[in-house]
């Protein structure tokens, strides 16, 4: 009896002394990349210097609330108008010269004035644009130096199912965001609607994806996982989640050699 209750007391102690470890290789793989994300790291690290922001600056009439404020205006000793500024959209670096590819929407305020933001910090003017309002298209000079032009791809053979990766402004106050996705669906025609001047207000032939676009999204990259850019994103689906559209590159491509 003694030896039995000595060997049942033993176990018990055992077991509640016991505490499995983990081989320390299991508990590194669990904060590990995997090979996915590792690529999908490196092309960002890669491209996020070859889109910038686009900033409009508006001169917008003075609007005092208080008689006071209005009297300043009356004298002179306020200006009858005040400069905002705000970030409206993102923009592909075509050279590293300044040449910028955007949205034809991101800049069509011919009023206004526009610079860009690199990843850096840096802003310079826009000087001069050219447009292609009806492919929705825009080439921004400006005074931008040793910039990092993007590989610009081929939308030709493009896959439904390949991975996505796009880079923007978002809501225009979070620079160089970052999505992925894949490409949804291929051939795509939407209607754009707001003030276009041609009939239609439609899009033809673009590139679903499920890379989340949002406002301020619009002229920036969309990039294959080789750091390539495929298409131009410029528009997302109203009251939906993950479907955003973006021009093929190959109609920026035509838009550029025209140009040049």
């Amino acid at each position: 009896m003694k030896v039995k209750i000595l060997v049942i007391t033993l176990f018990l102690t055992l077991l509640t002394t016991f505490r499995p470890v983990l081989p320390h290789a299991t508990i590194s793989n669990l904060s590990a990349v995997t090979q996915e994300e590792q690529i999908i790291i490196s092309t960002v690290e890669q491209v996020r210097p070859s889109v910038v922001t686009i900033r409009i600056t508006l001169n917008e009439r003075n609007s005092p609330a208080s008689l006071f404020e209005r009297i300043k205006v009356i004298l002179g000793l306020t200006p009858r108008q005040a400069q905002t500024a705000r970030n409206i959209g993102s923009g592909i670096v075509v050279d590293e010269n300044g040449t910028i590819l955007t949205n034809y929407h991101v800049v069509e305020n011919k009023q206004a004035q526009y610079s860009i933001i690199t990843l850096d910090n840096r802003e310079f003017p826009v000087r001069s644009a050219i447009y292609n309002e009806p492919e929705e298209l825009a080439i921004l000079a400006t005074e931008a130096d040793n910039l990092i032009p993007a590989r610009l791809g081929n939308s030709r053979n493009l896959r439904v199912g390949q991975k996505t990766i796009a880079i923007g402004t978002a809501l225009g106050t979070l620079p160089n965001t970052v999505t992925t996705g894949v490409i949804s669906g291929l051939g795509r025609n939407i209607d754009i609607g707001g003030s276009r001047t041609r009939e239609d207000n439609s899009l033809e032939n673009l590139i679903q994806t499920s890379s989340a676009i949002n406002f301020g999204n619009s002229g920036g990259a969309l990039f294959n996982t080789d750091g390539e850019v495929i298409g131009i994103n410029t528009a997302v689906a109203v009251n939906t989640e993950n479907i955003g559209f973006a021009i093929p590159i190959n109609r920026a491509r035509s838009f550029l050699s025209d140009i040049q």
